[in-house]
């Protein structure tokens, strides 16, 4: 007979508590809205042989072009991101963010230039360069923040447009481990 330390059951059994006790992680829903409802609080997405219906829940943040919104401006067409949980047979979502004009990207900060309110990231060939306009948004895992709080190797999601050949920020969030 295999006799394991006694140790062992205790931490087997810490395993088990700490995964128990864990929180349910949002899931992410990508696609495009066909329609949304604000009497009902309800999104519903395209889907390929069927609509998916996601209820908003109270306290959800909607954001279009990278810049908050109420459900009533979120038209049919718009890309979305969904945040979103399943309780039941009901898909609580409690992010939206769509795009209409603007895009999104993801990277590593290469630089922060202060001067010009410059973010540039990382690239494969070469970097791209992101402004940040006096009313863009910062936010740093969730909480919104100063662009002087941005730094180098910052892991980002950045909403913006194209005016001219020039990329300007409309939000920047960043997201740090703890």
């Amino acid at each position: 007979m295999i006799r394991l330390p006694k140790f062992f059951g205790g931490v087997l059994a810490l395993a088990l508590l700490l995964t128990l006790a864990m929180p349910v992680l949002a899931e992410e829903a990508k696609g495009t809205i066909r329609s949304a409802n604000a009497t009902s609080k309800e999104i519903v997405l395209k889907g390929v042989l069927k609509d998916t219906t996601y209820v908003l829940k109270a306290d959800a943040q909607l954001y279009l072009d990278g810049r908050k919104a109420a459900i009533a401006d979120l038209r049919e067409g718009d890309r979305a991101v969904l945040a979103f949980e399943k309780e039941k047979d009901t898909l609580r979502a409690s992010e939206v963010r769509c795009l209409r004009k603007a895009a999104e990207t993801t990277g590593k900060i290469h630089s922060v230039l202060a001067e010009n309110r410059d973010i540039v990231l990382k690239g494969v060939v070469s970097n791209t360069t992101y402004h940040l306009m006096k009313d863009s948004t910062v936010f740093i895992n969730g909480k919104q923040s100063k662009f002087s709080e941005l730094r180098p190797d910052d892991q980002v999601r950045i909403t913006h447009e194209s005016k001219g050949d020039q990329l300007m920020a409309i939000e920047v969030a960043v997201t740090r481990s703890k």
